[in-house]
């Protein structure tokens, strides 16, 4: 959550993003170092914004910003000797949510995977 206000005016500072968090659950396998994560990115709408910066700018859509909700959902594994090796694999977006970042002008990804992996010696 942030707020911002502008101290001569009084209206919304400019670009504020809006109210977001993320709630989920993970198991983790303690004896074999792996995990599986589903979560939720859970975003409020942003109609608080600044009538000079804001309102003209073709990245905000009028009225503001739509909130959205993604599903998603992540595994990992480490492995080797003490650990020192790092899968993980996410799937991000699974319904295919529309959705647009505040003040970005770029429509989110639809359903994303990406693996990953981390060696450390």
């Amino acid at each position: 959550y942030t707020l911002g206000k502008n101290r001569v005016t009084g209206a919304p500072t400019s670009r504020i993003p809006p109210t977001q968090g993320t709630l989920g659950m993970r198991w983790r396998d303690p004896c074999r170092g792996g995990y599986l994560s589903l979560y939720t990115w859970i975003v409020r709408h942003q109609d608080r914004l600044d009538p000079v910066r804001d309102i003209g700018d073709e990245r905000i859509p009028p009225g503001g910003t739509p909130g959205y909700t993604t599903l998603n959902l992540r595994w990992g594994r480490s492995f080797g000797h003490c650990h020192q090796h790092r899968v993980r694999l996410s799937v991000e977006n699974l319904t295919d949510e529309d959705y647009l970042v505040h003040g970005s002008g770029v429509f989110g990804t639809g359903i994303t995977a990406v693996l990953g992996f981390e060696s450390a010696w």
